[in-house]
């Protein structure tokens, strides 16, 4: 199996953990193991074990970590792994692995199942400080960087981005360079603003693996916002392109259709996330917009009742209705959407300013 058709296939796998598909993820890389060879196949293992976890498919979970325990009898990640997943189902076997995972590594911070147990808490602060005490206890040097890596991915999950950029740099200079690495730099990057940073990044982690769907669609996010719309088009056409099923990007190529001016282009990339799935609120907000823009009131007000529908107390469907309605020349209409907009929140400012705007010029 070529590397073109692996990295397919993996970042198809990818896009269906991160949809929190994992019956499709299961089968995408059960398919793959059959034929990878033994580095793709460590790979794979780990991330159908972590699939296991993050189902609660404890067996699935056990099966693969024996399988990596059989080829790396050494190795206390899985070990340490193993006897969570045994924990979780209450067994007393678990003590013996934990034990296990000891004897073979003098700290207990090398088990990335513990990163992911910590993680799905909602207690914050439970993770900043495991992650620091981690370091403490550890010379750096001695923490490997696959585990800095989730020290930073725990950190940016609970929005500690500063924190996480200290990680992620680490594990960089100790030599992780997966594209991933890349990706959680950009990620940590546009929520700092720093938007020509994040996007150096994203191009390191394409580079890498030229068909990481996730980070293609958020650089052409970052292109669209940033007024490069040609590039942003491109980035989700492939995207598109590797994954027809991704409702996501079809609905932001839409998006940037429209700040381009291509409206029917827009309207048909709607249609399309629509078809794909008919509950997505935002693909008929979306298209409703573009149809208002080329004066299909009728249309619009369509799209903006389907929406409704799905979601009758969204007061943004009653902001996007307000301002359809008044470009349409129904004042009244208008002004009871933006009026239901603001009894559903009161916070919503644009629904006040358009409200305020309207009365003034009555």
């Amino acid at each position: 199996m070529t590397d073109d058709i692996v990295s397919r296939v993996l970042s198809k796998g990818e896009s269906l953990i991160g949809q929190k598909d994992f019956s499709g993820a299961k089968k995408i890389y059960e398919s793959l193991l059959e034929k990878a060879d033994n580095n793709t196949s460590l790979i794979i293992h780990e991330v159908l074990a972590k699939i296991g976890y993050a189902s609660k498919q404890y067996d699935l979970a056990l099966q693969h970590l024996d399988c990596l325990i059989d080829r790396f009898s050494q190795n206390s990640d899985y070990y340490n792994g193993k006897a969570v997943v045994l924990d979780l189902q209450g067994k007393e076997e678990a003590e013996y692995f934990y034990q296990k995972a000891l004897s073979i590594s003098n700290t207990t911070t090398d088990g990335f199942f513990n990163i992911g147990i910590f993680a799905n808490k909602d207690k914050t602060e439970d993770v900043v400080c495991f992650i620091k005490k981690a370091v403490e206890c550890c010379n750096r040097n001695n923490i490997s960087k696959e585990l800095w890596f989730s020290f930073a991915l725990s950190l940016i999950t609970r929005r500690h981005y500063f924190e996480a950029i200290k990680y992620l740099t680490v594990a960089e200079e100790l030599g992780f360079q997966r594209a991933e690495l890349y990706f959680c730099f950009g990620l940590v990057e546009i929520q700092e603003n720093r938007f020509e940073d994040a996007i150096l990044h994203l191009n390191k982690a394409i580079e890498i693996r030229p068909h990481y769907i996730t980070a293609l669609c958020e650089r052409a996010f970052l292109y669209g916002n940033t007024g490069n719309f040609k590039e942003a088009i491109a980035d989700y056409s492939l995207a598109i392109k590797l994954e027809d099923s991704n409702v996501d990007a079809w609905c932001n190529r839409g998006l940037v259709y429209v700040k381009s001016g291509k409206f029917q282009e827009a309207i048909e990339d709607y249609n399309r996330a629509i078809e794909l799935q008919n509950d997505y609120i935002l693909a008929y907000l979306n298209r409703a917009h573009a149809y208002a823009f080329l004066g299909k009131y009728g249309a619009a007000s369509c799209d903006i009742d389907r929406a409704l529908r799905l979601a009758p107390d969204n007061d943004d469907i009653y902001l996007s209705k307000g301002i359809i309605d008044a470009n349409w020349g129904r004042i009244d209409d208008a002004l009871v959407d933006f009026q239901n907009a603001l009894t559903l929140n009161p916070s919503n400012h644009l629904a006040a300013k358009y409200y305020c705007d309207l009365l003034s010029k009555i």
